[in-house]
């Protein structure tokens, strides 16, 4: 069992069997299993806060405690927001974070010619990427020898994708993508190559008649290893056949509902 997190939160709402919460110092959302509380019947979707503590057991968060609830108090909000112990509970202050993401970012594009997207043919080409980048990414940064090589070791273990099933057999050679985004930093996934109408994808089977290229933006869409900020970089900087409802203006509607229509697809590999 994990260390509880407590802390005051936002009820965002319900997701299958799920009670959704946002902690409100940090913007982490939880998935809290329903068989572990019951909701005071004037719970508000956006609007009910509750002084909670949670525990992860078993691959699930838990209720661990009493509640208590809250309205809306701006002034307890903007507390909780300002309280370095809050916004450390799940780890690196976020503003931190974000800060150290932007400049990877940076870093990101004048390592890879001005773009935020790789294509690798392999795992071990992926790895080869994420070392070399690092390295350059260290060197940015003046750091002495002795700390970038500690950095780096460090740097490539964080770096680990979070879902081990993206990550290809070592027998098999996938092709990979590797993504840096400004805020959320590197994602990687493997088998989406063929999606992808880039020049500097080999993989991209936009001349092969036997594709389905109707089919392959919601591949994408409906992906839950290609996080929300991910898909809407690829909506933006390419022309995906098929990237829309059916009927007549099927596409403007697809795009202004696309952000609702990945958090329903994608659910928890939206924020991934």
């Amino acid at each position: 069992m994990d260390e509880k997190k407590s802390g005051l939160y936002l009820y965002m709402g319900k997701e299958d069997e799920n009670l959704l919460f946002q902690h409100i110092a940090t913007g982490t959302e939880l998935r809290i299993t329903s068989r572990s509380m019951q909701l005071p019947a004037d719970t508000e979707q956006g609007k009910s806060f509750s002084f909670s503590g949670f525990v992860k057991w078993k691959g699930e968060w838990w209720l661990s405690g009493a509640q208590l609830g809250f309205g809306y108090d701006a002034d307890l909000i903007r507390k909780e927001k300002e309280s370095e112990e809050s916004r450390m509970l799940f780890g690196k202050n976020p503003d931190l974070i974000r800060a150290e993401n932007r400049q990877l970012y940076k870093s990101f594009l004048k390592f890879n010619n001005g773009n935020p997207l790789a294509f690798v043919e392999s795992e071990e080409g992926a790895n080869r990427f994420i070392h070399d980048f690092l390295e350059h990414h260290n060197k940015s940064l003046n750091r002495s020898a002795r700390k970038r090589r500690k950095q780096l070791e460090l740097d490539e273990q964080w770096m680990l994708p979070e879902h081990p099933h993206d990550i290809p057999d070592p027998e098999e050679s996938i092709p990979g993508m590797i993504y840096c985004d400004p805020d959320a930093g590197i994602e990687l996934v493997f088998g989406y190559n063929s999606y992808v109408p880039d020049t500097g994808n080999p993989w991209y089977e936009g001349d092969d008649d036997d594709m389905n290229h109707d089919h392959e933006a919601m591949v994408l869409l409906e992906s839950s290893h290609i996080s929300g900020k991910w898909m809407h970089y690829l909506v933006e900087k390419y022309d995906f056949p098929g990237l829309e409802f059916p009927g007549l203006s099927g596409h403007e509607l697809l795009m202004y509902n696309l952000d609702f229509v990945m958090r329903f697809w994608k659910r928890k590999g939206y924020h991934s």
